[in-house]
């Protein structure tokens, strides 16, 4: 009889144990879908004004990654000039047949703050050394000249001149046919 009263006991025991545990975790299992969680920030917000008092202000804060910023590089990395010209040819103006070379680049430029451009003026193989050069440096400062005017900041652009070196047509062509060599290219790098 004790043996059965003890049993019955324990039985009676540990069902109530598992009951009240079951509505223990029904109380605290959250109803519904997950809401993002946020955070309170106690913000002091300092006026200039001496007569107010600094207040505080409550600023919420949400956890949201931005997305990140794909900036493409321009797929025309040089602009083309005249023989024995350094000035930039009406095709590169607005409404020319070029007109989008320029476009494309001072739109990285501006939208690239870290990031710099060396102008690198080539000439073709008709003329000196000595005047190539300096042919060569008028056309790298002409484009940048044109990038200053346009907004991009003289601090991140660097001039200098190759002249005939790294020629891409034959130096053997004609005047006509070396028009690739007479150019300014662009070479991007980090900005400081």
């Amino acid at each position: 009889m004790t043996e059965k009263l003890t049993w019955i006991v324990l039985v009676f025991f540990t069902f109530f144990s598992l009951v009240s545990c079951a509505s223990a975790q029904r109380q605290l299992a959250p109803s519904g879908p997950a809401e993002p969680i946020e955070e309170e920030e106690i913000v002091t917000i300092v006026t200039t004004n001496e007569v107010q008092k600094p207040t505080n202000a409550v600023v919420k804060k949400t956890n949201v990654v931005p997305k990140p910023r794909v900036i493409k590089v321009p797929s025309v990395n040089a602009v083309y000039f005249a023989f024995n010209e350094s000035k930039i040819a009406s095709s590169y103006d607005e409404g020319g047949s070029n007109a989008g070379v320029f476009t494309n680049i001072l739109n990285y430029l501006k939208a690239s703050k870290n990031i710099a451009v060396t102008l690198m003026g080539y000439t073709d193989s008709f003329g000196s050394e000595e005047y190539n050069l300096e042919l060569g440096l008028r056309r790298a400062n002409s484009v940048a000249n044109h990038l200053v005017e346009n907004g991009i900041d003289k601090s991140k652009i660097t001039t200098k001149s190759l002249g005939e070196k790294n020629l891409l047509i034959s130096g053997s062509e004609s005047i006509a046919n070396q028009w690739k060599n007479r150019r300014v290219e662009f070479d991007y790098s980090p900005y400081p």
